[in-house]
């Protein structure tokens, strides 16, 4: 199960556990889980793909937002906290997490 933050610091949804991550050679996409296998729902960044990823382990928001901003020298962690949870708001509203 794995817990996203919405807001200083606090665990309030975590993503539906039939949504994972399928990496396809050079893409990567949310895919849910049916019983014939995985079905690809949409394609997401890498960035977004990173942050899936940490906030799965439980990751919090900061050490998250500095990973990602290590990882691309152009971004600020500040401004990648804001971007994150701007994709939190987007993957509830898309049906992809739960309280």
């Amino acid at each position: 199960m794995a817990l996203l933050y919405l807001h200083e610091g606090e665990y309030l949804m975590k993503i539906k556990e039939q949504y994972v991550l399928r990496y396809d050679l050079d893409e990567i996409y949310i895919a849910e889980k049916t019983p014939e296998g995985l079905r690809d729902i949409c394609p997401i960044s890498e960035t977004a793909a990173m942050a899936w990823e940490g906030l799965e382990r439980g990751m919090e928001k900061r050490e998250l937002a500095r990973r990602i901003a290590d990882e691309f020298s152009d971004a600020e962690p500040e401004q990648v906290e804001r971007d994150l949870e701007a994709l939190t708001a987007q993957l509830l509203e898309l049906g992809y997490l739960e309280e």
